[in-house]
């Protein structure tokens, strides 16, 4: 394994799905980081600045011309939250690095603060007289702002280097025979930065050949077909024509194929149209066993979903079964309280009652006592009477 000390670097993700309009007051929202870009053009003629989405602005030139130059004004807010690779910038940029790396360093180092606001500024100026424009042609391409400055007309203004039409004029460009109005030419190009994709084969007359997936700092993934123009009578050629696809729409639009065979027996339409029916014929196969198995699977959850309701009702049954036995418990000894309670009423009055006639005898005993007592009572007199005559009767006999 080879030791590195600086990895390569890869490819970054090209992805602009994300592009939406703003609400108009975005630009006062407060951010944390902020770069504003001015262009002033102090210049007699027009200026032309092209950017990197292919849109080309052309300023004409300002009312004020005390500064004969075009002058693109570039200008950082940010507070102390944001970090700059300060230590890089300061210490270890040398004397002899581009000028515009020393404009940068030299701008952070003079950076305003804002006391109030907590914010730093700073700017970087880049500026070019009419003269520097057209001892280089009348046009030039800045690649610390990724601008083209052009002082020529619109239809002579160059595209940017690295926008789709720039990128798609350089392919066209690069290639000898494409661009070559005598040859007819075509080729097929795939960046995959991201390893995503991989290689193609292609069949053309019964030959397969190789397209193999390479990666690019600039372009973003697809593919891309170059090829000599085409004609609509028997007029002269136009220019190459550059056209960009997505991987599926490439693939299908090129009869590109993942593999040797597949680019073997699909090249030729007869063999593509009896694979497409194979094809066909397989995913028939493999819709049925897929219906079928989904059949079975909801069968399979129709039936566990039974067995669930089955145990579930049985469940139930056990719990209802237990709920009455626990019922049923309840009200026997409801009932045998009931009883008992009847049995010790019926004891009480039971010996109420004997109490009662115990009482009674009692009563009956004692009121025959009385009235014998009484009864005796009512003899004593008559006897004490009979005595005391006897007394008097013995008395006067002994007289």
């Amino acid at each position: 394994m080879d030791m590195l000390f600086y990895d390569k670097n890869h490819p970054a993700h090209y992805d602009t799905r994300d592009i939406r309009s703003t609400p108009k007051n975005y630009q006062h929202e407060r951010v944390p980081f902020a770069v504003r870009t001015t262009y002033h053009n102090g210049l007699s003629i027009p200026v032309t600045v092209v950017h990197r989405n292919g849109i080309a602005v052309t300023y004409p030139p300002a009312t004020d011309t005390s500064v004969r130059t075009f002058t693109v004004k570039i200008r950082y807010g940010f507070t102390k939250a944001v970090k700059i690779d300060a230590h890089h910038l300061l210490n270890e940029i040398e004397e002899s690095d581009h000028h515009e790396v020393q404009a940068w360093k030299n701008a952070y180092e003079t950076r305003e603060h804002h006391p109030y606001s907590e914010e730093h500024e700073m700017c970087v100026a880049y500026s070019y007289t009419r003269q520097e424009l057209e001892q280089w042609g009348g046009s030039l391409y800045m690649p610390d702002v990724d601008l083209v400055i052009s002082i020529r007309d619109a239809s002579r203004t160059p595209r940017h280097p690295y926008s789709r039409n720039g990128i798609s004029r350089s392919l066209a460009e690069g290639n000898d025979e494409v661009n070559n109005l005598t040859l007819f030419s075509k080729t097929i190009k795939i960046i995959d930065n991201n390893g995503s994709h991989g290689d193609r084969f292609v069949n053309v007359n019964g030959f397969v050949f190789r397209i193999t997936a390479t990666t690019s700092d600039d372009m973003r993934d697809g593919i891309y077909h170059i090829t000599s123009a085409s004609v609509t009578g028997d007029h002269p050629p136009g220019p190459p024509q550059v056209t960009w696809y997505n991987y599926a729409d490439g693939d299908k639009a090129l009869c590109l194929y993942r593999t040797y065979d597949e680019a073997l027996h699909c090249g030729d339409v007869l063999a593509a149209r009896d694979y497409a029916a194979k094809e066909q014929a397989i995913r028939a196969k493999e819709l049925e066993a897929n219906i079928k198995t989904a059949r079975l699977d909801k069968e399979a959850a129709i039936d566990k979903r039974k067995n669930e309701f089955e145990l579930s009702k049985l469940d139930l049954d056990i719990q209802a079964h237990k709920k009455a036995i626990e019922v049923k418990e309840k009200e026997d000894v409801l009932e045998r309280s009931k009883l008992e309670v009847e049995t010790e009423r019926k004891t009480l009055e039971h010996t109420r009652a004997m109490e009662t006639l115990v009482r009674k005898d009692e009563f009956d005993r004692r009121s025959s006592r009385r009235k014998e007592i009484l009864e005796y009572l009512k003899v004593i007199p008559a006897v004490l009477a009979g005595i005391g005559l006897l007394a008097a009767a013995f008395k006067k006999a002994m007289t």
